[in-house]
């Protein structure tokens, strides 16, 4: 089950959001109960709670008015800058009909029509649902796991049970994320800038091997002398050579679809070669033109 909002429908829920926000009859109760876990010494009084609180509804007000018939193109003439704006959320549902996972992009870009200089963000978020209404059963604990152990090895990862939550929370280290003509890269958990965008170049997208050595942990070493990056992650290791569509991968010769190549001093080379040579997944979403790297 999929839905896609658009700036306006985000729009009308913030007017609905901050409406009822503004009419909350225990708002005051709440800022208090907030209040009380503050240190003393900075305590507001309850009159001075009142007068927050009060003011805090007016503003509110005054917010939903503005929202109020507000849309993307009053939004764009105002803030003099063009939107693109969209949430999509994915739910898996269960044979016993309810939600079981839910999968949510919010992709944002913003430009500038007079200069023509522009911003995006991908923002994403993942839930699993377990034994919804129903009774939870601890599994039994066999064998304890120092996780430090696992954190950086994906071979120790894949030894784990299948069913064991620290499996899957784990994975998602293993996942990295590149979006075409953008300086960035989510890997894991963390975002990391890049010194050149990912490119696509003769149908292979291009991605920089020393980031994708960074986030497993291992190591990459550059020769001036023969144009060479070779990247070492735990028991692979892969030879690459500038212009050459030839890979050395643990001493046998591989064939890329496309060479690889420098960008601001980084070199690139397909993306679904590099992820099939480490053991790795990949995939290409045309739409919001992001290309996946992962490990199951």
């Amino acid at each position: 089950m999929k839905f896609e909002l658009g700036i306006n429908e985000v729009l009308d829920f913030a007017e609905y959001t901050v409406g009822n926000l503004a009419n909350y009859e225990r708002l005051d109760v709440f800022v208090k109960e907030f209040a009380g876990f503050m240190p003393a010494e900075v305590q507001p009084t309850d009159a001075e709670l009142t007068t927050a609180v009060t003011e805090a509804k007016t503003q509110l007000n005054q917010f939903k008015a503005m929202l109020s018939g507000m849309n993307e193109e009053s939004l764009e003439a105002m803030i003099g800058k063009d939107v693109d704006f969209k949430i999509t959320t994915e739910y898996g549902i269960s044979k016993e009909k309810y939600i079981a996972s839910e999968d949510t992009v919010i992709n944002i870009g913003i430009k500038d029509p007079t200069t023509g200089e522009n911003g995006s963000a991908v923002i994403k978020a993942t839930s699993l649902v377990w034994n919804v209404n129903g009774d939870v059963k601890l599994p039994e604990v066999k064998d304890a796991v120092n996780v430090t152990e696992y954190e950086n090895d994906i071979n120790k990862v894949r030894t784990l049970p299948d069913d064991t939550p620290l499996k899957k929370l784990l994975l998602q280290e293993f996942n990295a994320s590149f979006t075409i003509g953008e300086p960035y890269a989510i890997l894991g958990s963390d975002f990391k800038e890049l010194d050149a965008a990912p490119y696509i170049k003769d149908g292979s997208t291009m991605v920089p091997v020393a980031v994708i050595g960074e986030w497993l942990d291992s190591e990459t070493k550059w020769d001036g002398n023969t144009n060479q990056v070779t990247l070492k992650v735990k028991d692979t290791e892969i030879k690459l050579t500038l212009g050459s569509k030839e890979a050395y991968v643990n001493g046998n010769k591989v064939i890329m679809h496309t060479a690889a190549e420098s960008v601001n001093g980084r070199t690139f080379v397909p993306v679904a070669f590099i992820a099939k040579e480490l053991g790795a997944k990949s995939e290409y979403n045309s739409e919001t033109q992001e290309v996946k790297i992962y490990f199951e």
